[in-house]
């Protein structure tokens, strides 16, 4: 805990360290430019004049900083990192009872139903644009109206003189959209470090995966797979899923409370685009035969499964289902092709690891606290901007 809060207490530093610099590169810009620029009829050179306006805004600037994003696997996660951070904070407002930001923030942006979605894919928008979008939203008010005490104020029901009239506390509540933002970064940030290391046991589980399978194949071979429940060294039983990332992975800090929940749809996400990036290959001889055979099998059964909501697990079932089929000859129009399916799980879970390296060398690349710290950087700005258009309003009408 001690070293929890020594790193957290460094991030903050980090980020404190971060807006000054931010502050003082606005501060050169507009006013020393600005001055500097009277000194002598030429001024500045041209190429070290700062036009605000050529600067780019902060969804720019994440296009133009994030090269990565330009690849589906990093674009799908980074965005995926932001619905959790929402269904995080969406969790936690539940948690204090807070229904009415909760329902604010779960309908943000034309959402619906984010709470008990589990899936990739629930925001209708980047996750950049989302961001951006809450940070430059205006406070909202609304009068809330709470119904309070018994319909009788405390009489008795059998009263005739007591009227059935319902009593009311109103209240006025305020959202701050940037404040909520603000969370949801540090949120973003959270499950960011979270991810790193849930991510690093995924190719641990495969190869628990495989034992299982043999032995599974022993059992069977040896007919007394009925007698025995316990399938593997890790005790679980058959048909038992629970996750690695649940049983010593959390090290001494606290986890986010939806982490398995996360760490499922992860792989979800990861076999998702591992099948898609597979199929997208070219085969040739048996390899082709499979291929055709899982193209067909996952548009037919487990694509539309992927790609909406539904229940844990759906990653695991799919490798289970299709690595206990036999191998088969199936119709190829008017011939038959032998189809492998275990070597086609295998093939899925390379692609699989190699999309899971490439996501954590991402989230270890610093691209999503630069993000964050522009976000916030352009939002001084603008305020800098709108500040001093007020000023110079209130001056213009106190000349008139």
């Amino acid at each position: 805990r001690r070293s929890n809060r020594l790193g957290q207490m460094r991030r903050n530093f980090a980020l404190l360290l971060r807006v000054a610099l931010c502050l003082l590169q606005l501060a050169w810009s507009s006013a020393f430019i600005g001055s500097f620029a009277t000194f002598g009829k030429r001024g500045l050179p041209a190429r070290l004049r700062v036009d605000a306006s050529r600067r780019p805004t902060s969804a720019a600037f994440l296009r133009m900083l994030s090269g990565h994003l330009d690849d589906p696997a990093i674009r799908s996660l980074n965005d995926l990192l932001c619905q959790r951070a929402v269904q995080t904070q969406i969790y936690y407002f539940q948690e204090f009872k807070d229904d009415f930001k909760r329902q604010w923030l779960e309908g943000f942006g034309g959402h619906k139903g984010l709470s008990s979605f589990h899936s990739f894919g629930g925001l209708h928008m980047k996750a950049e644009v989302y961001l951006e979008k809450m940070l430059h939203s205006p406070p909202e008010e609304i009068e809330v109206q709470m119904r309070w005490g018994n319909r009788y104020g405390g009489g008795s029901k059998d009263n005739p003189y007591l009227k059935d009239t319902p009593r009311f506390n109103t209240y006025t509540e305020t959202i701050h959209p940037q404040k909520i933002c603000k969370g949801l970064m540090e949120i973003r940030e959270q499950l960011l470090s979270e991810w790193v290391n849930d991510l690093a046991i995924v190719q641990h589980e495969d190869h628990l995966f495989w034992i299982q399978v043999h032995e599974e194949e022993e059992l069977q071979r040896a007919e007394n797979i009925t007698s025995r429940k316990k399938t593997s060294e890790t005790g679980h039983e058959d048909g038992d899923m629970t996750d690695l990332v649940l049983i010593g992975t959390r090290g001494d800090y606290e986890s986010s409370p939806l982490r398995g929940r996360n760490f499922d749809v992860l792989k979800r996400l990861s076999t998702y685009i591992a099948v898609k990036k597979l199929l997208g290959r070219k085969g040739d001889g048996n390899s082709e035969s499979n291929l055709k055979w899982l193209g067909k099998v996952w548009d037919e059964e487990y694509k539309q499964m992927f790609e909406t909501n539904s229940d844990r697990y759906v990653s695991e079932m799919f490798l289970n289902t299709l690595a206990r089929k036999p191998s088969m000859a199936v119709p190829d129009g008017e011939s038959l092709m032998l189809v492998e399916p275990r070597h086609v799980v295998e093939q899925i879970l390379q692609e699989r690891r190699d999309v899971i390296r490439s996501w954590i060398d991402w989230l270890n690349c610093g691209d999503v606290q630069d993000g964050h710290t522009e976000l916030q950087r352009d939002l001084i700005i603008r305020s800098v901007k709108e500040k001093k258009n007020e000023n110079q309003n209130k001056e213009n009408k106190e000349l008139r």
